[in-house]
């Protein structure tokens, strides 16, 4: 699996904060998708969910385009401090995301840079395939995770790119 090359960015720079910083990765990693080509289909989502603390699943829905209305669970199968940045975490795990009608769409993230004191995540989603249309689904997308709190179990996801079916 391909991990972001967005670590050159210091995750605490003097001048902007690291919400801040983040915030400008993500949008250099979504213009790269973007100049990557008009490949597939312009994909957005945007969602509320709730990670359990004690076995790190997944619960979330939302909405978004080729999807409509949809609930997704998933798995945070890996959780590890990021020996490059103390006070950062990387985040491995999968979602599945279920539409209205039953079709699946399947995301996997590895590496996703964690926040571990605000719990703002960035990083990059992998379509791996689903059922239905999306049963030869393609592409990489990038997607960021905003919490109150790395306490609060709840959180808003963001994904914005653009996906092959």
């Amino acid at each position: 699996m391909k991990t972001l090359e967005f670590r050159g960015l210091s995750p605490r720079p003097r001048s902007m904060g690291t919400a801040a910083v983040l915030a400008a990765a993500f949008l250099a990693l979504a213009a790269t998708n973007a100049a990557a080509g008009d490949k597939g289909r312009a994909f957005k989502l945007d969602a509320r969910g709730v990670v359990n603390q004690s076995n790190f699943s997944l619960s979330v829905s939302g909405q978004a385009t080729h999807l409509g209305r949809f609930t997704a669970v998933g798995q945070i199968t890996e959780n590890v401090p990021d020996p490059e940045n103390p006070g950062f975490f990387l985040r491995s795990g999968y979602l599945v995301f279920t539409a209205a009608n039953g079709d699946t769409l399947n995301f996997l993230f590895d590496d996703a840079v964690v926040n571990g004191t605000t719990g703002f995540a960035l990083g990059a989603m992998v379509v791996d395939g689903g059922t239905g249309r999306f049963r030869n689904a393609t592409g990489e997308i990038p997607f960021f995770v905003t919490q109150q709190s790395i306490s609060d179990p709840s959180f808003r996801l963001v994904i914005e790119g653009r996906i092959d079916y």
